[in-house]
């Protein structure tokens, strides 16, 4: 709900028209003035009510706080001019001019917060509000008391005058433009009724010759416009009270025109106006808080009960009636649906209840108090698959209640049950191509282990052949048949170590293995290459045998691998360092060549399947890329492990570490 007043509308306006509403609001204050001056002009030396501070702190509120200074001046001026042409003597104009413009100043900025417009749909707005007109006339009284005083006059008496006219005028009339709009009160006629009651009971009880002190019968219908209107209506109701009493005490009717005592006959009438404003302001204002406060309650009510109908699952809400009956207070759609067979109409009561003989029922029997309950699936029965949840609560205004929050399984069993074939299917897919791989690598295995056969038998052949022929053409064509038939069988080897580390793994094989007899005997393997490329293989060993544990086959291929790198790398009658050193709880065999040498940003690149180094590739060294993937991959099987790094004057270590083997056989070896 938005309750915005006329200054609200008036500060909203654009430029233009706003400047040009509050110049007709500050002229019609200083013409209100100058009138009240001019009726006084004689023998009175102020006016005795003073409308035009409330015009002006009007147009004081509706304009933003930059803007309150140019309200004020004019207004000053106005008041300043108007003293003057009713014939007011120098000190009381100055005085005036300066009270008129701090009480617009003062009203403006102290009831409001922050530079905000006084907010009297609230309580404390309009204490606020009361407070700042009071101030504001104090102060007005203060300088023209003092004015007073200084010419001679009784100042006590002028001040409590201007403060009472003042504060009365500021209370009474700058309300028009501060109330808030609102949609609230009885029809029209009702309110023309209550009006005209009020009238015609003030004409009677201020009627000239009456002198009764029942003022405060007006009250009364005063109150009932307060608590059954709008507060724009109660005000205006409370505004035309005041004026008709006003009018008749100043013919001389009703109980303050008569009164003698030390409050003044305009004192009381202003007491009067002031109390009646007040009274309709406080109840106004605690009517639209009320309101305000119901309206939101209410926006909240609809957002919880709105969100309790979406929700995704099922809740429910017990209230423990008469006869130890569980009533619903509040149920959602799914909740409904899921309990639909243990909900029953309530009869002349609540619209449902819980059937005493459901699952359910029996579970909240066994409650105590603040006590929760979880029901599994298979406990709930029937035919859609659900979980509860039950928590027994202890609550002032509605006893014994019970939140039950219900869970629809049927989208998660639907889940397991699709989750559950879509696993079946990709374990089938796995075992497809488990099984597809076991075929390629069986027969990879199977002719690369025919071809290593006849692969063999030419190998040895021609290097019988490269014995027997010492030079000519038949001595050149058995190295080419040589040189091509052992790369041919690296090939196959290669391959079928790849295609056997694929298919099982060979630790459960391992054992103690001289690595120095293995790294012997692979070099004597390349006895031929070494001696074609005029190569110089150096070996330091720290023993005639080093111990680790590894499968025989397979550190045989490493040891050749390493070697066979190391020879295509080299330059042709180049120097090969073979080394095997025992560290603390490892073994560490290095293989270095001083060749060409493989790039750093190569050296993990080159672990992969195919992958081969730019290196080899420019310089057209021959290779499949599966030599140092299958090192690696049979050194994992072993607990080794394997890396290249650059060697100091060129070239590349292979530098491989076992895990220390407990029973090594030692002995010194010459190299």
């Amino acid at each position: 709900m938005t309750y915005v007043s006329l200054a609200h509308s008036i500060r909203g306006l654009r430029r233009g028209p706003h400047i040009a509403v509050i110049i007709v609001i500050v002229a019609i204050s200083g013409i209100v003035a100058a009138s009240s001056i001019i009726v006084t002009a004689g023998n009175a030396s102020l006016a005795w009510w003073w409308p035009a501070v409330g015009i002006a702190a009007a147009a004081g509120v509706a304009v933003t706080p930059r803007a309150r200074l140019w309200v004020a001046l004019p207004y000053g001026i106005a008041v300043a001019l108007s003293s003057v042409a009713g014939g007011r003597v120098p000190a009381v104009i100055l005085c005036a001019a300066i009270a008129a413009a701090l009480e617009v100043l003062i009203v403006a900025r102290l009831s409001g917060t922050k530079g905000a417009m006084p907010d009297i749909g609230r309580l404390a707005g309009v204490g606020r509000f009361i407070a700042a007109a009071l101030v504001a006339a104090g102060v007005a009284g203060v300088l023209l008391g003092v004015a007073t005083f200084v010419i001679g006059g009784n100042g006590l008496a002028a001040g409590f005058s201007i403060f009472a006219s003042h504060a009365s005028a500021i209370i009474l009339v700058t309300p028009c433009v501060i109330l808030p709009r609102e949609r609230r009160g009885m029809r029209p006629l009702g309110s023309i009724a209550v009006l005209l009651a009020s009238l015609v009971v003030t004409a009677v009880v201020f009627i000239p010759g009456a002198a009764n002190p029942i003022a405060f019968v007006c009250v009364v219908f005063v109150l009932w416009a307060a608590f059954t209107q709008s507060l724009r209506v109660a005000y205006a109701h409370a505004v035309l009270v005041i004026v008709l009493a006003t009018l008749l005490t100043v013919l001389g009717g009703g109980p303050f025109a008569s009164h003698a005592g030390a409050l003044t006959t305009a004192n009381l009438v202003q007491l009067y106006a002031v109390v009646l404003i007040v009274t309709v302001l406080c109840i106004g204002s605690s009517q639209i808080e009320r309101e305000r406060a119901s309206s939101q309650r209410d926006g909240s009510r609809r957002i919880l009960h709105d969100a309790f109908a979406r929700a995704k699952g099922g809740y429910v809400i017990l209230q423990e009636g008469a006869g130890s009956r569980l009533e619903v207070v509040e149920i959602n759609p799914i909740a409904r649906e899921l309990m639909k067979n243990e909900l029953r109409p309530g009869g002349n009561g609540p619209p449902l209840q819980l059937s005493p003989t459901s699952i359910l029922a029996g579970a909240i029997r066994t409650l105590g108090d603040s006590e929760t309950l979880t029901i599994s699936e298979g406990s709930l029965g029937g035919d859609v698959p659900m979980s509860a949840r039950i928590e027994a609560l202890e609550r002032s205004d509605y006893g014994r209640v019970y939140l039950i929050q219900i869970d629809d399984l049927r989208d998660a069993r639907d889940s397991q049950a699709r989750m559950a074939a879509r696993l079946a299917r990709e374990q089938q897919v796995v075992q497809a191509l488990r099984e597809i791989n076991d075929q390629r690598d069986t027969f990879i295995a199977s002719v690369t282990h025919e071809l290593r056969t006849p692969l063999t038998s030419i190998t040895g052949f021609a290097e019988e052949l490269v014995d027997q022929s010492r030079e000519g053409k038949q001595h050149s064509y058995a190295e080419i048949i040589l040189r091509n038939a052992n790369r041919m069988l690296e090939l196959v080897e290669n391959l079928l170590a790849a295609a056997r580390q694929r298919r099982d793994s060979q630790l459960s094989e391992a054992g103690p293995v001289d690595l120095v007899g293995a790294l012997s005997q692979s070099i004597d393997d390349l006895r031929y290459e070494i001696k074609r490329r005029q190569l110089v293989v150096g070996t330091t060993f720290d023993s005639r045998s080093v111990i680790v544990r590894a499968n025989e086959t397979d550190l045989a291929r490493v040891a050749t691998n390493l070697l066979t790198n190391a020879i295509k790398f080299s330059s042709d009658g180049g120097v090969i360092d073979v080394s095997v050193t025992r560290g603390e709880g490892s073994v560490r065999l290095v293989i270095r060549d001083h060749g060409l040498g493989i790039p750093e940003g190569d050296h993990e690149r080159v672990f992969d399947s195919f992958y081969r180094s730019s290196t080899a590739t420019d310089s057209g060294i021959a290779g499949t890329g599966l030599g140092l993937p299958i090192v690696r991959d049979l050194l994992a099987g072993m607990n080794a492990s394997v890396r290249l790094v650059p060697a100091e004057g060129g070239g590349t270590a292979a530098e491989v570490t076992f895990p220390a083997f407990d029973h090594e056989c030692s002995g010194d070896r010459g190299v």
